[in-house]
């Protein structure tokens, strides 16, 4: 009987090797992969500000070019310029011009 004691315990003592040795390992890997993961997320967020970056300055520059653009155009032709504020005004008057309803 203590022969299949000893044994017995042996066996435990090596499954529980063997489960901690695959824990450990286990453990190192999600660590790698959670190491992959922020170095890919930290790639991608500096690509992203890069990218806004970018397109905020080409935003800034077409915003510019058309502001030059309406500038030359109200100097060409000032009193369409004017006609035509005064038409967007009465527009958006009419859009937002509350009814009474008394």
């Amino acid at each position: 009987m203590q022969i299949f004691r000893r044994n017995r315990e042996r066996d435990v003592q090596e499954i529980g090797g063997v489960v901690s040795q695959q824990a450990t390992a286990a453990a190192e890997q999600a660590q790698r992969l959670m190491e992959q993961g922020m170095t890919q997320a930290g790639e991608a967020i500096s690509a992203a500000r890069e990218q806004g970056a970018q397109l905020s300055e080409e935003a800034g520059e077409a915003l510019g070019e058309w502001r030059s653009s309406v500038e030359s155009a109200v100097r060409a032709q000032p009193i369409t310029a004017l006609a035509l504020a005064a038409l967007a005004g009465l527009a958006f008057g009419a859009l937002f011009r509350t009814s009474d309803k008394s």
